[in-house]
């Protein structure tokens, strides 16, 4: 049997889907149109990307291992919910306050959260209007976008320094390798700091970001030369390594 993960059902966030199977040794082999998968079928060799605005995603898969009856079909069905439904905002005492977007016909999300006396800020992302994601921070309900890029940008952390500045950390690029991960910070939304991670390496994400005295400290990964991703953090710019639970495997502070 093949199972699925996450489980099947309704999103608004982007996923990877992952199919296992507990039979040692055997391959999985899966279909997206609808039909019976078959060993003629695309053999998985890594997660499916389930993404598109109210998109639908059907997957059939079965387990194969040499001397052994294939597994049943097993079925699993996504949905994305509609770019427009998706209305960024956050949850004080359990109440909501949703957040503008650059186009409410598109999709964003707030990922990060930071309190400074009575100000809110918020940190993550706003599809504009030609379909660009690109970083943005809410403070007190107001968006403030970075400029344009040549590809998607996105805050995943903010802090607010005891002088009140606001420091927001992220990536650009989308994983490819035309187009990689860099990892960079801003403040007051302010052209962004760059962060080196592995030398000779494909990429880095910035995740979370603090701030103490004059000292600045984000965590988050880069990927080394064969593209494992490899925890770590910056101080003040500066990469530190850190150990992975098993070598080999990816890993992210």
């Amino acid at each position: 049997e093949v199972t699925f993960s996450p489980a099947p059902g309704s999103y608004t966030a982007d996923q990877l889907i992952e199919l296992s199977t507990a039979t040692a040794g055997a391959e999985i082999y899966y279909t997206t149109d609808g039909t019976t998968p078959s060993t003629a079928s695309a053999k998985y060799s890594g997660k499916l990307s389930f993404t598109g605005d109210g998109a639908t995603l059907t997957v059939r898969a079965i387990a194969v291992r040499v001397g052994l009856a294939s597994s049943n079909p097993s079925s699993a069905t996504y949905q994305m919910a509609a770019y427009s439904d998706r209305v960024p905002g956050y949850w004080k005492n359990g109440n909501w306050s949703g957040l503008p977007r650059l186009d409410n016909t598109r999709k964003a999300n707030v990922l990060s959260i930071a309190v400074d006396g009575s100000d809110v800020h918020a940190a993550g992302y706003s599809m504009d209007t030609t379909g660009l994601i690109r970083a943005c921070y809410w403070k007190n309900g107001i968006l403030y976008p970075t400029a344009p890029a040549n590809s998607q940008t996105c805050f995943y952390g903010i802090a607010i320094a005891a002088n009140g500045d606001v420091y927001t950390c992220g990536s650009g690029g989308t994983g490819t390798a035309s187009d990689p991960y860099y990892a960079g910070y801003c403040i007051n939304g302010g052209s962004p700091t760059t962060l080196s991670g592995i030398p000779g390496g494909k990429g880095s994400e910035a995740l979370a970001i603090a701030i103490s005295g004059s000292n600045v400290y984000i965590c988050g990964y880069s990927l080394d030369s064969s593209g494992v991703a490899v925890p770590g953090y910056w101080t003040n710019g500066t990469w530190t390594e850190l150990p992975p639970y098993a070598t080999g495997f990816d890993g992210m502070a």
